[in-house]
C-alpha cells in the first residue's frame, strides 16, 4: 500500500483508469520520425501533438540541465527534475542530451536528421545556422526533409533578432487591449494561448508539408511565427477596425456582437449563456423563463435591439435567474437547447461529468491528443504513451541515472522516480545505428570489451516476474521495477541492432557503482559494477 499523500496520489482515485490501445492498432503518423529541438512551450506542445497521432519525436536538449521548462512549478511528485507544464507538453517523446557545440554530438544530430522526415526547432534567430544545422545544411542531408522553423517575428526582416514570449505577443498583437473591463486596463490571458495557438498552427504545417512531400516527391521548408500568430488570435477584430476604423473595445464577459451573452447568477452558482442569434433567444425568454412579453418586444426581437438595451436586458434576466437554483435552469436551457454552461474552476472542469463522459479508450486510428488520467500516482497520458519522463544521454560524457527507486510496481520506468531507460536497450529500436568518433580511449575500452564478454543464456519468458516490462531480451537492465534481484558480478551480451561507441551509465539502485557498455557490431556487452573509470581500470 502506497504511503504518498501527495496531491496528486489523492487524485488517483477520482479519475479512470487508463485503458490502453489495442495491441497492433494503427496511428496516423506511424512510421514519421520527427527530430525536435523546440524548447519551452509552443515548439514542443506542437511535437507532442505529432507524438500523439504515432510520431516517433526525438528530442533533443542540452546536457545537465535540458529544457528549461523542466523546473517550471510545480514539481510533479516522483519525477525529477520535471514540472508540471513540461510533462502537460512533452508526453510520448524520447528525449536525448547533446552538446551541440561539441563535433561528435553534430555527428549524431546530422545522422539522426539524415534519417528522419521532420526537424523542428525554435532556437533564436542564427543559432542553427551556427550550428550548421540550418535549412539549407539539412536538405543536403536529407532532400526529402520537412524542416519547420518557429519564431518570435519571424526569420527575416528587421525584428528577426527579437526574442518573443507569449505575454509579450500578447501585448503586442493587440490582444490584450481587448481583453477586461472598459474601465481599466486590459488583461493578458493566464493561459499561454499565443504560444498553444502557435503549437497548433505548427503541427498544421507539418502536416500539410508532409503531405505537400508525398505530392511533389521533395522536401519543405515552413515556418511559423508567434506574431503572427498573435495577429490571428484577435479573431475578427482585425477585420471589423479594418471595416470601421474603431479599435476594438473591453466588454468584460459580455460580448460586443451578441446579446444577451454573459455570466448570470443563479440562486447558487453563476453560469454563462451565448444567445448567438435571435432564435436562441426567443427560445430563452419564451421556453426557459416563460415570460412571453420579452418574446413580443418588438425591440429586444432584433440582435441590434438587445444590444443597445443591454443593461436593462440583464438587470431583468439576473432577477428571473436569481429565482431558483442551477439545476433547475440547466434542466430547462438543455431542453431549450439554449448554449449554456456552468463557471467551473480548473479543478471542478476536470472532474465534471462531461470531462468524465469522455471514452477512456481511443477508438481512433490516432492517439488521444489531450485526455489523461491519474494512474498509479503518475500522471499517464491516454493512447499508447512511451516516456514522460525522458532520459538524458550523451557522447561525450557519461550516462548518469537517479538512484531513486521506481515507485511502479506494473509500470516499470512508464513513468517513475528517474529517468527510463535510453531508447536504444528497446527492441528493435527505431532509431538508425549512430557512429560516433573514435578515440584512443574508447578503442581501449572496446579491447576490454571483447576480452571480457562472453555470451549469456536468455531468460525465459515464463521466469519473468508478472507485470514486469520486457523489450524482448535478457538484462538486468531493462525491468527496473526488479533489478534489485539481479546479480551484477559477471557480464552479460545481448543483441540491440545498435553500433556507437562505449558510454558510461550509474546503477539507478546501486549508487556509486556504475555499468560499463560498448556497442561493438551491433552488440551491448554489460560488464559488472565496478569503480568509476576516471580512478580505476575496467576489469
Amino acid at each position: 500500500m502506497s504511503t504518498d499523500t501527495s496531491p496528486l496520489a489523492r487524485a488517483a482515485a477520482e479519475f479512470p483508469r487508463h485503458e490502453p490501445r489495442p495491441p497492433g492498432a494503427p496511428t496516423a503518423l506511424q512510421g514519421i520520425r520527427v527530430v525536435d529541438f523546440t524548447h519551452f512551450i509552443a515548439g514542443p506542445l506542437a511535437t507532442m501533438i505529432l507524438a500523439d497521432m504515432g510520431a516517433d519525436v526525438i528530442k533533443v536538449e542540452p546536457p545537465a540541465r535540458g529544457d528549461e521548462l523542466r523546473y517550471y512549478p510545480p514539481a510533479v511528485p516522483g519525477l525529477q527534475s520535471q514540472g508540471g507544464p513540461f510533462v502537460w507538453s512533452n508526453r510520448n517523446k524520447r528525449s536525448v542530451a547533446l552538446d551541440l557545440k561539441a563535433d561528435d554530438a553534430l555527428a549524431v544530430v546530422r545522422e539522426l536528421i539524415a534519417q528522419a522526415d521532420v526537424v523542428v526547432e525554435n532556437f533564436s534567430t542564427g543559432v542553427m545556422q551556427r550550428f550548421g544545422l540550418d535549412w539549407e545544411a539539412c536538405r543536403k542531408l536529407n532532400p526529402k526533409l520537412v524542416y519547420c522553423s518557429v519564431s518570435a517575428y519571424g526569420r527575416e526582416g528587421p525584428f528577426a533578432d527579437r526574442l518573443g514570449f507569449d505575454p509579450v505577443v500578447q501585448a503586442e498583437s493587440g490582444f490584450v487591449s481587448m481583453n477586461g473591463y472598459p474601465d481599466r486596463m486590459g488583461v493578458r490571458a493566464s493561459s499561454a494561448v499565443m504560444d498553444i495557438g502557435t503549437a497548433m498552427m505548427v503541427s498544421n504545417a507539418i502536416l500539410g508539408a508532409l503531405v505537400a512531400r508525398e505530392r511533389q516527391g521533395e522536401g519543405q521548408y515552413v515556418e511559423v511565427a508567434l506574431f503572427d500568430t498573435g495577429l490571428l488570435m484577435t479573431g475578427w477584430a482585425t477585420m471589423q477596425h479594418l471595416v470601421t476604423g474603431l479599435e476594438p473595445q473591453r466588454n468584460g464577459n459580455t460580448s460586443p456582437d451578441t446579446c444577451p451573452s454573459g455570466v448570470f447568477q443563479a440562486s447558487d452558482k453563476p453560469f454563462y449563456i451565448s444567445c448567438g442569434n435571435d432564435k436562441i433567444f426567443q427560445r430563452l425568454v419564451a421556453q426557459v423563463l416563460d415570460r412571453p412579453d420579452l418574446a413580443e418586444d418588438p425591440v429586444l426581437r432584433d440582435r441590434n435591439g438587445r444590444i443597445a438595451r443591454r443593461d436593462e436586458l440583464f438587470e431583468v434576466l439576473n432577477s428571473e435567474f436569481g429565482k431558483h437554483p442551477w439545476a433547475h435552469w440547466q434542466e430547462r436551457m438543455r431542453g431549450a437547447q439554449i448554449p449554456c454552461g456552468l463557471v467551473r474552476t480548473v479543478g471542478e472542469a476536470i472532474r465534471s461529468p462531461e470531462a468524465r463522459a469522455r471514452p477512456s479508450r481511443n477508438r481512433s486510428a490516432c492517439r488521444s491528443m489531450s485526455r489523461w488520467i491519474v494512474s498509479n500516482s503518475s500522471l499517464v497520458a491516454r493512447g499508447q504513451a512511451r516516456r514522460i519522463a525522458t532520459q538524458m544521454i550523451s557522447v561525450r560524457a557519461s550516462i548518469t541515472f537517479s538512484s531513486d527507486a521506481c515507485a511502479s510496481d506494473t509500470m516499470s520506468c512508464t513513468v517513475c522516480a528517474r529517468p527510463p531507460l535510453p531508447p536504444f536497450l528497446m527492441k528493435k529500436p527505431p532509431w538508425m545505428p549512430l557512429r560516433a568518433s573514435t578515440t584512443p580511449e574508447t578503442s581501449r575500452l572496446r579491447n576490454a570489451s571483447r576480452a571480457a564478454a562472453r555470451p549469456m543464456p536468455k531468460r525465459s519468458a515464463s521466469s519473468r516476474s508478472p507485470g514486469s516490462w520486457s523489450p524482448g531480451f535478457s538484462s538486468p537492465l531493462i525491468n527496473c521495477s526488479r533489478m534489485r534481484s539481479h546479480t551484477a558480478s559477471k557480464p552479460r551480451r545481448v543483441r540491440t541492432g545498435w553500433k556507437s561507441d562505449s558510454l558510461v551509465m550509474k546503477d539507478p539502485f546501486e549508487g556509486s557503482a556504475v555499468l560499463h557498455i560498448h556497442w561493438l557490431n551491433h552488440k551491448m556487452i554489460r560488464h559488472g559494477l565496478g569503480p568509476h573509470p576516471r580512478t580505476a581500470r575496467l576489469p
